[in-house]
């Protein structure tokens, strides 16, 4: 499948992987992407929390798309990718 634009890939991977997280993606838009697919299908996140290579604690976030609005994904992903 050839993508349009970042929402389309973002949305892919959603839809592909058990999660995905900011830090897999080299877009600067990454977080506007996923807050625009928010408006249009239910997005879970969860927060993963882990000490840095400097003894910091920081955490990140990984997001999904349920079982249940995989369908709903598809074919948003259709519409987008046009």
């Amino acid at each position: 499948m050839e993508f349009k634009n970042q929402t389309s890939v973002i949305l892919h991977r959603l839809i592909r992987d058990k999660y995905i997280s900011e830090q897999e993606f080299g877009y600067n838009g990454f977080r506007a992407r996923l807050s625009e697919l928010r408006q249009l299908i239910p997005i879970e996140s969860q927060q993963i929390n882990y000490v840095n290579e400097f003894g910091h604690s920081s955490y990140y976030k990984q997001y999904s798309i349920s079982k249940e609005n995989k369908s709903q994904a598809k074919q948003l992903l259709k519409k987008i990718n046009k």
